[in-house]
């Protein structure tokens, strides 16, 4: 092979790279989207059919979180008496999940809630989710199990959405 041929095939070889790279980019972004697309369809369904998310004083719903490399979205709009606690875990708990997606090579896509409790409020079936007043929330539909439900009668959808946004 002549040099100058040879020239020509490494610079052909090397937009072909270029290309490559930068389709996979869009791959993995692409993906990425379609996951988010896909955990917002479950956290809107938390809050329409039941069981819903309880509500006491809304810090629960107010601590769920998405988190990808490209961020968390759920800023934590904690109120009352420990508000600063719940921040501070949910900083924590945001900052873990964003270095645990960040470490995976594949796009990956962490979901839940940051309030220490929320462990316990989803699986006690037989809570009536007040804490302060023992009676059951004023939030008709909502109940134990809600986050689990949810994905459960939306895995269909969920990728079907991304698939969706995986064609390019």
């Amino acid at each position: 092979m002549k040099n100058k041929d040879r020239k020509r095939s490494d610079e052909s070889l090397r937009e072909v790279m270029k290309n490559l790279t930068e389709a996979a980019a869009n791959i993995k972004k692409v993906s990425v989207q379609g996951m988010i697309e896909a955990a917002i369809l479950v956290r809107k369904d938390m809050e329409k059919t039941a069981p819903k998310t309880p509500v006491d004083t809304g810090n629960l719903r107010h601590s769920f979180f998405i988190t990808t490399v490209l961020g968390t979205d759920g800023k934590g709009n904690f109120k009352g008496k420990n508000s600063s606690e719940m921040k501070s875990n949910h900083e924590q708990v945001t900052g873990e999940a964003h270095a645990i997606v960040k470490a995976h090579r594949n796009p990956t896509l962490i979901m839940g809630y940051s309030a220490n409790y929320a462990l316990w409020v989803h699986e006690n079936i037989t809570a009536q989710f007040s804490g302060r007043t023992k009676k059951p929330t004023g939030r008709p539909g909502s109940g134990a199990k809600w986050f689990e439900y949810a994905i459960q009668r939306n895995s269909a959808l969920m990728l079907k959405t991304m698939a969706k946004e995986m064609k390019i």
